[in-house]
Formats: C-alpha cells, sequence, structure tokens
C-alpha cells in the first residue's frame, strides 16, 4: 500500500537531514541543472505497521540512494515536473518498487513492505512429502524456479541402484544434465564445499544410498548464496543434499496449519512470529514448544507456524509464567520467558538461528596514492555493524548476514564512499576499497 498522510514534516528532521548523518544523497538532477523537488517519506511493515529502519531507496533516474532512519523516514530528490520510481530493498522484506511524482512538503508518502517468508508451494495430498530440511535450504524454490537441473530423493531412490560409492554416482549424475565446461565443476555437500582430495574422500566413503537430493548448474545462473562465488559464476556448481533429515524423521506435510481459536473463557492465549534471528525473515512451519515453568518444567504444548510464520498457543494458565522454544529445520532458538495475563498477547517474537553468519574482511587505501588510510570507520546495515581500519588500513566485519551489504566508509580529509559487497554464509569476502580526498 501507498499512501499521502497530509502531516507537515517536523522542523527537527531538516537539521537530521542536513547533518548527512543517516542519509547520503546523490542530487543527480541538481548536476544537471534542473529544478528539483524533495518526496519525504516512511516506510512500515505491511503487517504490523512498524517502522523500518535500514531500508535501501533508490531513485531509479538519478540512481540515487538513501536508507530509512529509526523512524523509517527518508527524503529524496525528484524532477519536481515529472515522476519517477522508487526501489525499496531490505533483507527482511520482500523488495518492492513504487512509481511516485515529486509532492508538496506537507505531504508524507507511506509505503509498506511485506515481510519476507521462505516461499513453500501448494502441496497436493498426491504429492510426495517433502524433507522439511530440504525446504528449508530452498531445494524445492529454486526448483521451481527451473534455475538448474534437480534430482530429488525419489529420483535419487530410483536410479542409485549399481553404484555403491557417492563419488562415482555423482560423475553419472552430471552426465544427465548440462554441465560447465570448466576442467573441474566445484562439488559442495550439505553447504560445504569439497575441495581437495582428502574430503573427496568423504565420497568415496559415502555410500549413493546416503544421498539424499542433488542440484547441478552449468553456470552462476540460480546458483544458491553459499556457493556463489567467482569459479561458480563461471563453472557452475554440483550441490549434493545428505540424508540428514532422516536422523529426525522430519518431513513437511501439507501446510496447511490452522491456528487454535482464541476463547478467553479457556484461558489466556499467546500469539507471535517465527523468525531467523539473524535475518528476521519469518519461518513458515517451526515448530513451538510451549513449557510451563513451575518446579518441575512440563510439557504442556507443541504448536506450529503457519505459512507465514504466525504461531498461537490458546488455553493456558492466567499468570503462569511459559517458555516458548522455536526449532526449523534441526535447529533450536533460545527461550522465550513470558507471562499468560487475562485475555491474550499477540506480539510475541520467537528466534531461531537459521542463517549463518559471513562476513568481510577488508582494506582501505589512499585511491591516488593507494598507501593503506589507518582509522577509517567502516559501518553495514545502518551501523548495526562497525569497524575501524588499523594502521595497514584493514579491517573486519564479522556476523553479517548473508546477502549484499552496503558499506559506507568515512575518514577525516576524505570523502565518504560507499561500496556494495556480497556475502556468502560462513565464508569471507574480500575487498579493498579506494577512497578519494576531501576537495
Amino acid at each position: 500500500m501507498v499512501s499521502f498522510n497530509r502531516t507537515p514534516w517536523p522542523p527537527c528532521w531538516s537539521r537530521v537531514f542536513l547533518t548527512g548523518a543517516v542519509f547520503s544523497l546523490v542530487f543527480a538532477d541538481s548536476l544537471l541543472g534542473q529544478a528539483t523537488q524533495r518526496l519525504f517519506g516512511r516506510v512500515e511493515d505491511s503487517r504490523t505497521a512498524a517502522r523500518i529502519e535500514g531500508v535501501l531507496v533508490t531513485v531509479e533516474s538519478s540512481q540515487s540512494t538513501v536508507l530509512t532512519d529509526a523512524d523509517g523516514r527518508f527524503v529524496v530528490e525528484l524532477d519536481a515536473t515529472g515522476t519517477d520510481r522508487l526501489l525499496m530493498q531490505h533483507l527482511a522484506y520482500a523488495t518492492r518498487s513504487v512509481d511516485v511524482s515529486a509532492s508538496t512538503d506537507d505531504q508524507l508518502l507511506v509505503i509498506t513492505l511485506d515481510p519476507r517468508v521462505l516461499a513453500v508451494e501448494d502441496l497436493d495430498v498426491q504429492i510426495e512429502r517433502r524433507p522439511l530440511y530440504l525446504e528449508s535450504e530452498g531445494y524445492y524454490e529454486r526448483k521451481r524456479r527451473g534455475w538448474g537441473a534437480f534430482r530429488d530423493p525419489s529420483w535419487i531412490a530410483a536410479t542409485n541402484v549399481g553404484f555403491p560409492q557417492a563419488e562415482r554416482f555423482v560423475e553419472y549424475l552430471k552426465t544427465t544434465a548440462a554441465t560447465s565446461r570448466c576442467r573441474i565443476t566445484p562439488v559442495y555437500l550439505d553447504r560445504r564445499r569439497i575441495e581437495n582430495d582428502g574430503e573427496l574422500s568423504l565420497l568415496r566413503d559415502m555410500s549413493s544410498d546416503d544421498v539424499g537430493a542433488v542440484e547441478i548448474y552449468s553456470n552462476g545462473h540460480g546458483v544458491p548464496l553459499f556457493a556463489l562465488n567467482d569459479t561458480t559464476l563461471s563453472c557452475g556448481a554440483v550441490i549434493m543434499w545428505s540424508k540428514q533429515w532422516e536422523e529426525t524423521l522430519e518431513l513437511l506435510p501439507e501446510l496447511l496449519i490452522e491456528l487454535c481459536d482464541p476463547d478467553p473463557k479457556q484461558g489466556p492465549w499467546l500469539e507471535g512470529f517465527v523468525s531467523d534471528r539473524l535475518t528476521d525473515v519469518a519461518l513458515p512451519g517451526a515448530t513451538i514448544e510451549v513449557w510451563q515453568r513451575t518446579g518441575t518444567d512440563s510439557l504442556v504444548q507443541t504448536v506450529r507456524s503457519d505459512r507465514e510464520g504466525r504461531f498461537r498457543v490458546c488455553g493456558l494458565a492466567t499468570k503462569e509464567s511459559y517458555d516458548l522454544q522455536g526449532s526449523y529445520a534441526g535447529r533450536s532458538g533460545d527461550p522465550l520467558t513470558v507471562e499468560a495475563s487475562d485475555g491474550g498477547r499477540t506480539d510475541l517474537n520467537v528466534e531461531v538461528r537459521v542463517a549463518v553468519a559471513g562476513r568481510i574482511r577488508g582494506r582501505i587505501r589512499d585511491a591516488e596514492t593507494r598507501r593503506p588510510v589507518g582509522a577509517a570507520r567502516v559501518t553495514a546495515l545502518n551501523g548495526r555493524f562497525q569497524a575501524t581500519a588499523d594502521p595497514r588500513g584493514e579491517f573486519l566485519l564479522p556476523g553479517l548476514p548473508p546477502g549484499d551489504h552496503r558499506l559506507t566508509i568515512s575518514s577525516d580529509g576524505y570523502e565518504e564512499t560507499h561500496e556494495i559487497v556480497h556475502v556468502t554464509s560462513e565464508e569471507t569476502s574480500s575487498v579493498v576499497i579506494d577512497i578519494a580526498r576531501g576537495r
């Protein structure tokens, strides 16, 4: 939804924007000598109406960018005589583009973003039940998009006869789909790259019966983020998934989960969402265990989250304390302790550690002399992650969610610089950034 609120922009915001502490604007129209007009806006969660901080707002015509502040607000400049398009991007929300036109100062453009959820296709009862592990890793979503060649559990089970070793079975699989012309195609097993002879022995010791699914890519198009690098961009990849889900017997049935109906006569209820702790992405089909905190903790209920990651627990005891613990694809989160009061609570957020962080290691140099710039400040995700370069100009940003990150580099005597760096789970992205001296 896009709407205009005729609420005057507070005077204090002018001072905030002029400082440049929150926003970095590129006024392309001004450089061309054209008249420009400001557009004020705010970005909100379509589900909760909460203001969203750290949304990257890009003006299509000029490619100028800003980040929303802690109150979800932003300001951009447009050609006052025409219209433009804004692109809204955030790790935890679906990307959205919005057509806009220049507005008066008393108009506040309110844009809503839908929370990003893991896509789960409608499952027919005649379709085999899908392993939750493969579903959570995005296997079936990539298969639906058709980005590579996919060999799912039923196909593997019917085809692996005669291949006692997983290594030979994988070589056969390569002949069933288009592969790259590279001498060696990178192979991954459960997200881990197998790079040398010592690790290749894993495939020699592994039975083909242990292979649950395989993805084959002839180039980098469609390769999942954890395997996307310079090599796979050119040579593609073979991605294997073992049958590790059989240890927990977790299968994804038809995800037609009905939440309980709250009834005050039956006692209080608790409601909220299950999300990934690192990225805030909603988790459909997650399991929530409800433990009563008494002298001896006891499990009182187990529920599942629906397609939007929402859960509800009904019929609890008034003024009793409960621990809510979420789990997803074999991974668990820390318990959330809440008290069941009269009526219900709908604001809970149960977190599970699903996404695995990566990190950025880099070096800051003077653009003219190529000498290191010590004490340069590097920030990501609107200041949530920060680092200071050492005397050699080197810095490290650990614990970053996988995806593209916009780094901001600032140092006394230099122009503020921005750099987009891609981060892959459990890997280190290296970058060298040259910054220019201020004029």
